[in-house]
């Protein structure tokens, strides 16, 4: 309150002298600098003061006024901090340099590169080389930088693309699978092929059969040859007639399968034969043998499922947030973890058009 009181009656005297300067009277004015120095000592006197310190600094303090070996008095340590006077603001510094370019006088995102007025008449405002570009500009130190790992790149037009990963198994390709079964009834005499995993070729004997049935077939289309070349002077009525019957029984051994090798036989003037083997209609690897040697089969029942491993599929489950990047006709990598290092390539061909409630992942 003192301080306080005291400043005030500076002020009243200074603002009274002035008045009365004003009014024609002469006053004489105090020196400025004494009045500073004295509201400066009544104000240190007014602090309270909690010790008295050594004036170098060292640790030896005093209760009371001291001075020290040389003559100095010691300082006083008070219980506020002096207070400091408020920093005066300095105007910005005029920028140079090259001038880049002109930014309009508002903000807005418009430029010129020749200096000009905007349409109230304001001009635009330079922007210089190295220049702060303000609220827009975010700069980051190389500290920083290396710390969060940040990577640039200079800006090209190009496709952007976006990597799907997912978790697919290996199946067989469909259109690869056969399966190996008799037109005709009949018995097993002996298995070639007798064993699943087992590799075959296209025209290798699976296995040998018999079958009454077919051996009645040969024995008709031997019969119907030798009839047709007996009949070869008589009259055209009996050689057709002869000709239909031989024709009806090759067909018969035609639909049933079996070899071109064993028709030509035949057709040579070869005898039937109780037994005939069964040729693999493709090359592959047997995924399924059901086909026992000495069973009794019936037309239509399945003796071995062959498929061939050149070219399989791989099924993939993704996710239903990703199914609208993934299209037919599009490239994919795939690797597997038995096979490090190693990358096959394939195509997209079919997409299938439901979800699993469970996993919210469609088949691709």
């Amino acid at each position: 309150m003192k301080r306080l009181a005291i400043v005030a009656a500076i002020a009243a005297a200074l603002g009274g002298g002035y008045w009365l300067g004003r009014q024609a009277v002469p006053v004489a004015p105090a020196p400025s600098h004494d009045v500073a120095a004295q509201v400066a000592a009544q104000i240190q006197q007014e602090r309270q003061i909690l010790y008295y310190q050594h004036p170098d600094g060292k640790a030896e303090y005093s209760p009371v006024p001291k001075k020290d070996e040389k003559g100095r008095d010691y300082t006083p340590v008070f219980a506020d901090p002096e207070p400091t006077p408020a920093p005066v603001p300095q105007a910005p510094a005029k920028p140079t340099g090259k001038i880049l370019y002109y930014r309009h006088p508002m903000g807005l995102p418009d430029t010129s590169q020749v200096p000009k007025k905007d349409s109230m008449g304001m001009d635009y405002v330079p922007v210089y080389e190295g220049e702060d570009q303000g609220g827009n500009t975010l700069k980051v130190s190389i500290d920083k930088v290396q710390k969060l790992g940040v990577r640039t790149e200079a800006a090209v037009l190009r496709t952007l693309t976006r990597r799907i990963r997912a978790v697919g198994t290996v199946q067989v390709d469909e259109r690869q699978l056969h399966v190996v079964a008799p037109k005709f009834e009949g018995y097993i005499e002996r298995l070639n092929v007798n064993q699943t995993g087992q590799p075959v070729k296209r025209g290798q004997s699976l296995m040998e059969i018999y079958s009454p049935d077919l051996v009645l077939a040969q024995q008709e289309y031997t019969v119907a040859l030798q009839g047709a070349r007996a009949l070869e002077n008589a009259s055209p009525e009996a050689r057709e007639s002869a000709r239909s019957l031989a024709e009806g029984a090759l067909s018969r051994l035609k639909n049933w399968d079996i070899p071109a090798s064993q028709i030509d036989r035949l057709r040579n003037g070869g005898q039937p034969t109780r037994t005939m083997s069964l040729a693999s209609p493709v090359s592959g690897v047997v995924l399924e043998k059901r086909a026992i040697q000495g069973m009794r089969f019936m037309p239509g029942e399945m003796f071995y499922q062959i498929a061939d491993l050149s070219n399989v599929w791989v099924v993939a489950e993704v996710f239903e947030q990703d199914l609208a990047q993934v299209d037919v006709g599009q490239k994919a990598d795939v690797t597997f973890n038995a096979l490090p290092g190693m990358t096959f390539t394939g195509k997209v061909t079919f997409v299938y058009p439901t979800v699993t409630p469970e996993t919210r992942t469609a088949k691709v």
